[in-house]
């Protein structure tokens, strides 16, 4: 693809950006879900329930932003092990 664009590391610069946000996004949305499974009751409260204690005007789930940052810390620990 680089081949045929008018400025190839533009592409890279793109592919860069576009994961970037995607990560953040799904960073963001990710203890708000949990947040809400945690309201609804669709789990024990063992599991999920300190999840669903909200912070400030917003209601900011901030145990569900810790556990979501160590869970995707795990993962990324166990895709570099396997390089």
């Amino acid at each position: 693809m680089t081949l045929i664009s008018a400025f190839g590391p533009l592409n890279y610069a793109g592919c860069f950006a576009a994961t970037l946000s995607t990560a953040l996004a799904s960073y963001i949305s990710c203890p708000k879900l949990m947040q809400v499974i945690g309201d609804d009751k669709l789990y024990p409260h063992w599991m999920v329930g300190f999840m669903t204690k909200g912070y400030g005007k917003e209601k900011e789930p901030h145990f569900a932003y810790v556990f979501t940052f160590f869970v995707s810390i795990a993962f990324i620990l166990i895709g570099m092990s396997s390089i």
